[in-house]
């Protein structure tokens, strides 16, 4: 074959320390354009970044190089370093993340329950938000593990 054609789509968690709600509605929204930003900066392909007040959704396609562990190293050092001084006390993301593979035929509907997260989270907390997803990916964990609690 003379080229190379992919075609991956992820599906990124992470959450804020102890899962504090501090992703203010006020400013979220430049946070995801923000975080966007360090992504595609990164070789990736923004689809929709969103989440709630304590934690965030990404969506991304990926090109040639993918290096999921140091992307959302970087996402979290830089957005932490923008998070600081837009909030009243010392800011964290929490350790780990979660990371799905995302079938082409299901992009747009992951995309939609993102931008969805706000109506989503109005009857589902974040820790059975993930726990679902880690059961429909078929991801085993342990519960001691899992989340830190708030």
């Amino acid at each position: 074959m003379a080229d190379t054609y992919i075609n991956i789509h992820l599906h990124i968690i992470f959450a804020v320390k102890s899962r504090g709600a501090l992703l203010a509605d006020e400013w979220r929204d430049e946070l995801y354009a923000y975080i966007g930003g360090i992504a595609k900066n990164s070789g990736y392909m923004p689809v929709k970044i969103g989440g709630w007040r304590d934690h965030v959704h990404m969506l991304l396609g990926c090109g040639r190089q993918i290096n999921i562990s140091d992307l959302i190293k970087d996402i979290k050092l830089a957005s932490s370093q923008w998070i600081q001084p837009k909030v009243r006390c010392a800011f964290f993301w929490q350790r780990g993340y979660g990371c799905f593979s995302i079938s082409h035929t299901h992009v747009a509907a992951v995309a939609e329950y993102i931008a969805n997260q706000s109506k989503h989270h109005a009857t589902t907390s974040m820790t059975d938000e993930f726990r679902t997803l880690c059961a429909k990916n078929g991801i085993t964990f342990k519960n001691e593990y899992f989340f830190e609690e708030v």
